[in-house]
């Protein structure tokens, strides 16, 4: 009875959490990726749009994304492990006008299968771009006054 139990509860912790495998088209994120350059626009609600871009140097910081094929996340903070998420994918299409060219994939992304930690992007076999997402230190607190476009490039 004690193997039934034990077999069980094993099952149960794999197949509980959902998470997307990275697979197929999807596959493209596994790997490590390192933060360039975050585009920052601001001061909307003020009325004058100013502009900035902000890099290692410029914050004195790296960061880092690695994607696993079992559909982990991590981000890396000067080489820390800061965050791990599990990917839930809501969109992936190779259809968007919002990426810049041909052979990019437009995503969107719900942490931990939340919606309220959905994030969004495009990303290439080189490139990802991305609007932010929580724990992420360039990520909007408010989306209609100020916006980041934060750019890595695949290790």
């Amino acid at each position: 009875m004690k193997w039934y139990i034990y077999i069980t509860g094993i099952f149960v912790l794999l197949f509980s959490c959902q998470k997307d495998r990275l697979k197929d088209e999807k596959a493209i994120f596994i790997g490590t990726w390192n933060w360039t350059y975050t585009y920052h626009s601001y001061n909307y609600c003020e009325g004058t749009m100013l502009e900035e871009n902000l890099t290692p140097v410029t914050e004195n910081s790296t960061y880092k994304l690695k994607f696993m094929e079992n559909g982990e996340f991590y981000l890396f903070k000067n080489d820390d492990k800061v965050l791990s998420y599990k990917m839930k994918f809501k969109i992936f299409n190779s259809d968007s006008q919002l990426c810049p060219e041909e052979n990019w994939f437009q995503y969107g992304i719900a942490l931990n299968n939340n919606d309220e930690l959905s994030y969004g992007g495009c990303i290439s076999s080189d490139t990802l771009i991305t609007t932010g997402f929580k724990g992420f230190d360039f990520t909007p607190l408010n989306y209609s006054c100020e916006n980041y476009l934060s750019y890595f490039t695949k290790e």
